[in-house]
């Protein structure tokens, strides 16, 4: 009998995100020699600026949280554990700064030492809440749902879909403008409603993988609503409010019938509703625009914030689409290109609609979700295998015997 072994990290979503960062680091890849390399790498060390915005600040945090996360999940269950951490954040922080000397040769971008400084601090931030969700997993998981890790996840895209940009703040002004909507000027939205109502209810397939989903579900969606009071900018209208309670109702709803038996249901509201909000406002020009080839680029298109929170919304989607997919026992590669395809379908169909950019990003969420579950899953395969080979071994023994 064999002694087990806990499973090391996989360094394959580190190593994503190495690739994920470099590639947001030095677009659009149009390089050009400075007129002074020495003197452009002299400016660069000689004047940090440590403090420039708000936002470019958030950004280069944000940018590297997945980062210390990935380090945390790729050394875990190994030897040396702590030592194997330490490298590896040297190494984020090595690519950090190799990044910034690149930008060098990217006019484009604007290389500062500062941006080094609030990238570690994203490492830093990513390392501890990648601590915190793994030593948290086993009182979060259901019954040891391998859906858990990829649920939470899907969690994360919801949150910043819903409420980007994060700019909190502590003021009684912004409670008052994040309750005007809702108590002085009601104003109902009856797309704003749809959207919540279907968002809310799709938790319903993420929170199912966790204890007391239930609970979890309305906590979630109380503090995403009363969030809003303390978000620079976020307002809580009838739509949302409405929306939310609606769709709690119907996702409370979902979990008490068994989200197997709904998830049929759900695909349909969700395929119906993303192809509706995908193809509004539903007028068409007689010539197409023109299709981005590289993925992103329709995001410096247009406000950053805007594309930000619905690439995140659609990285919810398909997560969910994903996880319902695999509830109901469908082939995961084959499921997944049904969805890409659908989704590179209106894409292109959006070529003809003179209000939306067109690009072929939405098509690899897909493939993300299903390399995740795939990855995941697959210790039970291989626990599966190795189970079965211990029983035959058993069984010649003992014919042996």
């Amino acid at each position: 009998m064999t002694p087990s072994r806990t499973p090391k990290g996989p360094l394959g979503p580190l190593l994503l995100v190495a690739v994920l960062v470099t590639y947001g680091s030095l677009y659009p890849f149009r390089f050009a020699r400075p007129h002074s390399v020495r003197l452009a790498l002299r400016e660069l060390f000689a004047h940090p600026g440590w403090w420039t915005s708000i936002g470019d600040v958030a950004g280069n945090v944000l940018l590297f949280v997945p980062m210390g996360m990935a380090i945390v999940v790729a050394t875990a269950g190994r030897s040396n554990a702590r030592a194997w951490r330490i490298a590896w954040t040297a190494f984020a922080v090595a690519l950090a700064l190799a990044l910034q000397i690149a930008q060098v040769f990217v006019p484009a971008r604007s290389a500062a030492l500062a941006d080094v400084l609030w990238n570690g601090v994203g490492i830093a931030i990513g390392l501890l809440a990648g601590k915190v969700a793994l030593a948290s997993m086993p009182r979060l998981v259901a019954g040891g749902d391998r859906l858990a890790g990829v649920s939470i996840l899907a969690l994360a895209f919801w949150f910043l879909w819903r409420l980007w940009p994060f700019v909190p703040t502590i003021d009684l002004q912004q409670v008052k403008n994040a309750l005007k909507p809702l108590v002085l000027r009601p104003e109902f939205q009856t797309w704003s409603f749809v959207s919540t109502v279907v968002s809310v209810l799709l938790l319903s397939a993420l929170v199912a993988a966790l204890r007391y989903p239930r609970t979890i579900l309305i906590g979630i969606t109380a503090a995403a609503v009363g969030a809003r009071f303390f978000l620079v900018g976020q307002k809580i209208t009838v739509s949302v409010f409405a929306g939310s309670l609606v769709g709690l109702a119907l996702g409370l709803a979902a979990l008490r019938v068994g989200i197997g038996l709904a998830a049929p249901w759900m695909i349909l509201l969700a395929v119906s509703w993303y192809t509706a909000d995908s193809l509004r406002p539903f007028e068409f020009s007689i010539e197409p625009s023109k299709l981005n080839w590289v993925p992103f680029e329709a995001m410096l298109s247009g406000s950053m914030n805007y594309n930000l929170a619905a690439l995140c919304g659609t990285a919810f989607l398909t997560a969910v689409l994903a996880i319902l997919g695999r509830r109901l026992h469908l082939p995961g590669r084959g499921w997944m290109i049904v969805v890409t395809v659908w989704l590179v379908a209106l894409e292109i169909v959006q070529l003809w609609i003179p209000t939306r950019t067109s690009d072929l990003t939405v098509g690899l969420f897909p493939v993300g979700w299903w390399w995740a579950l795939s990855m995941v899953q697959s210790p039970s395969r291989r626990s599966t295998r190795h189970s079965g080979e211990g029983r035959h071994h058993a069984s010649d023994s003992s014919r042996r015997r």
